[in-house]
């Protein structure tokens, strides 16, 4: 009979060790566990904000470095425009042009900028328009000059015409009729 009390014993032993190990899995593992967990989280947020603002900071070097390409670039730019106001110097150069070239030139020029809404943009211009009479070889040499020019004219619609004349078939230059658009963009600066 001393067999099922030692039974009972150990079963009863067993008992407090199956308990014992519950309680210290609920109240000690499973508590650490999860706070290793937590930790894990938070240690994954941490790394995504650092890296985050690893990304913004290469984004604002390159930015900088941009900025500083952008500057040059403007600088290009308002050196190829020129300012409000310039309109009676550069009608003045291109009419000295024609005169050194022996060209009877007809000049209009209008601004794109009397609106109140375009002055806000960028889109500022001089619209030209040439009628020019003279030689041909006296018509290359002065566009050769006007690319010369410190400001950028950008010349569309180009015409050629060749005039009626008396000219006999041994005269080397007959006279022609250069006629094209140009524009100038404008700087308010």
């Amino acid at each position: 009979m001393a067999t099922p009390s030692l039974k009972n014993k150990l079963i009863i032993i067993l008992i407090i060790i199956v308990a014992t190990l519950v309680i210290i899995s609920l109240g000690i593992i499973y508590p650490t566990v999860k706070k290793i967990n937590e930790l894990k989280n938070d240690i994954t947020k941490i790394q995504n904000e650092v890296e985050q603002k690893y990304n913004n900071s290469q984004k604002l070097r390159r930015t900088m470095r941009e900025l500083t390409e952008t500057k040059t670039n403007t600088e290009k730019f308002t050196q190829a425009t020129m300012k409000l106001g310039d309109e009676l110097k550069v009608i003045t150069e291109l009419e000295d042009l024609a005169l050194k070239y022996n060209i009877d030139q007809t000049l209009n020029i209008s601004y794109s900028g009397n609106d109140a809404k375009i002055k806000n943009t960028a889109t500022q211009y001089y619209e030209l328009s040439f009628l020019n009479n003279g030689y041909f070889a006296d018509h290359i040499k002065y566009l050769n000059e006007i690319e010369k020019l410190p400001y950028y004219i950008i010349i569309k619609n180009i015409s050629l015409e060749k005039h009626q004349s008396k000219a006999t078939p041994n005269d080397t230059q007959i006279p022609i009729t250069l006629s094209f658009s140009a524009k100038i963009y404008v700087t308010t600066e």
